[in-house]
């Protein structure tokens, strides 16, 4: 299979045992089982051990998921940053376009629940949604 990008909000949703937390978790698992390779940009790790800092908490966790699901996290490149570039015109939501530019120039995917802010990638997804997409049926539910 190929690589996909996880975004800050999937880990929060997690970390912060939001609303449906355990299906976000289920469908991480269900991806992994399923061939693909998790990533994150280093921005994307930038925000999470940011907002450990802030907020506090155990960042334990954080690293405990890292190991789980075998993420890999990904530099910039200077290609990232010049498309970034071209395209944001907020400086408000520059993280974004960075994580977004990542995604775009390795031809990935990403998983997220602000699926609105990353429609310019073409390639945004929530984690539900990623399954319904690109997830065999048979492999996907095989494991129960």
């Amino acid at each position: 299979m190929s690589d996909i990008f996880i975004d800050t909000n999937v880990f929060i949703k997690i970390f912060n045992k939001e609303e449906n937390y355990e299906k976000t978790i289920e469908c991480l698992v269900k991806i992994k089982e399923s061939g693909w390779n998790f990533k994150i940009s280093c921005i994307v790790h930038f925000e999470i051990l940011w907002g450990f800092e802030l907020y506090g908490g155990n960042v334990e966790k954080y690293w405990n998921i890292i190991r789980e699901f075998e993420i890999d996290i990904v530099p910039l490149t200077k290609n990232d940053v010049e498309l970034a570039s071209k395209l944001c015109r907020s400086k408000s939501r520059i993280r974004d376009y960075f994580i977004g530019a990542t995604v775009m120039n390795r031809n990935s995917f990403l998983l997220t629940y602000n699926v609105n802010d990353f429609k310019w990638t073409k390639r945004a997804y929530t984690p539900e949604d990623f399954i319904k997409h690109y997830c065999s049926v048979e492999k996907v539910y095989d494991s129960k």
